[in-house]
């Protein structure tokens, strides 16, 4: 639907603040008020009986230089026409066409209600805008135009507004040669006092696009010719040695506003253009960029992935470092070393060297941690650090206080974010709050989530502790179907250590359901240190066979070996219920003195722990 306001009633306000500040003649005062109030009416009585068409103005301009060119002015030599010119051509920019309409109601009456505060504040009454004219009566009808033409201007859109300057100065245009001849004092007018203040007039490429629409109704300009679309394309690609850098500043600027489905194709045809124009720095940079972006919003990078530009996350890792010596760019080297170091304390972390990583950062020299950044990301993994060793050692109290803690100090990135939301269900388990860590684990695998369905290995890892949640909790045929999902998925992504772990998870779920043939044969194909076994399912065979005897022989020597495992990553847990079963086992061997031993042991172990729950580590 067209709106009220048209360049053409912009004319007429401009003609209304001329007859207001008195300069217009006694003797065209009839002729300027009957055109006024011809058009004015006759736009009422149009409006309330059809809409007129988007691209037709109410009043040509030429209407106005007719009726108003033969009329005289207050100024000697200058006729209401070359008043209006001058009126029109002085709104130069957007912001003077809102100053001059948001000001209109200056030229009105004051209410009674004004007057009343007027008199308040000890102001004369309706004080006259000049001293040949008062102001004009709001009930006019010229009155209720400026009224009404106010409240639809400061009821448009920014964008609605825009397209209303634009259209005004395409319906200006065609008087700028009379207007320039009658001021050829005050030189070449512009379309716009913002350009011009930089030099750039009609002809120059930027203004042809920033107007475009504006000069392709421009009779006079002739739009744009073959020529012209040429020379605008030279001006665009003539000098593409920096472009490169263009874009890349452009894909940082639509990731700092959050447009991150646009962040992609920019720095695609960032690292295109780098390398046509064999810009090294700027690829490597535009290549680092891209990694770092990965790992903070993996679900944006799902077209990254398909292409393989970046390669696994140690692969991207060293080409990023060798690529940084080679560029001699030390500040990317840097970033690199620090993504790497970054990357095998983790490595340290699920391997249970947690000492060693602690020890590591911890000497890590001061004079680097000045820098707040820096710091906030050195406590805050030693905290985690330090959170996953309590819940190995299965200090839950402190491990939840620790939790807190990080919580509310706040994590330095989403990868870490993701990190703790994994421990915190793994403490919930812990504690036994099933309900709220699968209500966790549910908010944390959502697509809105930040690791989102394209980041396989987090989806697998997320499937994997659902599957051993609702197994631990008794639903053990949903926990059976989601351990399959993720079994399929790790296969197909060809993630080795992710599938093993599935593989164990769904294992354990089928000797739940007394499937221990299947379990074995799952465990043989990614356990090949036990396949000199032909047969161990040990619940199968006749209870005083030799083959009963060997199978619990075989189960020994696997309890032993998870049983160091536990031991190593520190998990007071994992260590009890291998004791446990070592000494069921050897009870049912007759061996009940290693069997006693074994229970000893236990014992010693759920002591030791019990010993160990001091505050020293949450010191820090």
């Amino acid at each position: 639907m067209p709106r009220y306001l048209t360049p053409s009633k912009i004319a007429l306000l401009a003609l209304v603040s001329i007859y207001a500040q008195g300069s217009v003649p006694k003797a065209s005062t009839v002729q300027v008020l009957s055109l006024l109030l011809r058009q004015i009416v006759q736009n009422s009585s149009r409006n309330a009986l059809a809409l007129p068409t988007s691209n037709a103005h109410a009043i040509p301009i030429e209407t106005f230089e007719r009726e108003l060119g033969p009329l005289a002015s207050s100024f000697p030599g200058r006729s209401m026409w070359d008043l209006l010119l001058k009126k029109l051509w002085s709104l130069n920019c957007s912001d003077a066409l809102d100053s001059f309409l948001t000001s209109i109601t200056t030229y009105l009456a004051k209410t009674k209600a004004e007057r009343d505060e007027d008199r308040k504040n000890g102001i004369a009454p309706d004080p006259p805008i000049s001293k040949h004219l008062s102001r004009i009566a709001r009930a006019s009808p010229i009155g209720a135009f400026i009224r009404r033409a106010y409240i639809e201007y400061i009821r448009l859109q920014f964008h609605d507004a825009i397209t209303l300057w634009e259209s005004f100065v395409a319906y200006r245009l065609p008087t700028r040669q009379a207007w320039e001849k009658r001021n050829s004092s005050q030189g070449r007018s512009s379309f716009d006092s913002n350009l011009a203040e930089f030099g750039l007039d009609a002809s120059n490429p930027l203004t042809q696009i920033v107007y475009r629409n504006v000069l392709e109704e421009d009779t006079s300009q002739g739009g744009f010719s073959a020529f012209d679309t040429e020379r605008l394309l030279e001006f665009q690609s003539r000098d593409r040695t920096f472009y490169q850098y263009a874009l890349l500043n452009l894909a940082i600027l639509q990731a700092d506003f959050g447009c991150y489905s646009e962040v992609i194709p920019a720095m695609k045809e960032a690292i295109s253009t780098a390398r046509e124009n064999k810009d090294m720095p700027c690829l490597n940079f535009c290549m680092s960029w891209l990694y770092h972006f990965g790992k903070a919003y993996p679900s944006e990078m799902k077209e990254i992935q398909k292409s393989g530009m970046l390669g696994t996350e140690l692969e991207g890792l060293q080409f990023l470092k060798a690529k940084a010596k080679e560029s001699e760019m030390w500040s990317l080297l840097v970033t690199s070393l620090l993504s790497e170091a970054k990357l095998g304390l983790q490595t340290l972390v699920q391997g249970g060297r947690f000492q060693q990583a602690l020890d590591t950062l911890e000497d890590i020299p001061q004079n680097i941690l000045r820098v707040l950044k820096y710091q906030q990301y050195w406590g805050f993994f030693i905290g985690l650090v330090r959170l996953r060793r309590l819940l190995h050692r299965g200090d839950l109290t402190a491990a939840a206080y620790l939790h807190s803690k990080l919580e509310a100090q706040g994590t330095p990135d989403i990868e870490v974010t993701f990190t703790l939301s994994l421990l915190h269900i793994d403490l919930l388990t812990r504690q036994g709050d099933f309900a709220a860590a699968l209500s966790t684990l549910e908010n944390l695998a959502t697509p809105s989530s930040s690791h989102g369905s394209t980041d396989v290995l987090a989806h697998i890892k997320l499937l994997n502790l659902k599957a051993r949640i609702l197994h631990k909790c008794g639903q053990t045929l949903k926990g059976f179907s989601i351990s399959v999902r993720a079994c399929n998925l790790a296969n197909n992504s060809r993630l080795l250590p992710a599938l093993w772990e599935s593989i164990g998870i769904l294992s354990t779920i089928l000797n739940t359901l007394s499937e221990f043939e299947a379990a074995a044969q799952l465990l043989e194909a990614v356990a090949p240190q036990v396949h000199e076994c032909e047969d161990w399912m040990a619940g199968q065979a006749e209870s005083e066979s030799t083959a009963r005897v060997e199978q619990f022989r075989i189960a020994l020597g696997l309890i032993d070996t998870s049983l160091e495992s536990w031991a190593r990553i520190e998990d007071t847990a994992g260590q009890c219920e291998m004791l446990a079963k070592k000494a069921v086992v050897l009870r049912l061997l007759g061996d009940l003195e290693r069997s006693d031993d074994a229970t000893s042991r236990l014992s010693e172990v759920c002591k030791k722990a019990e010993e160990s729950f001091v505050d020293a580590e949450l010191a820090d």
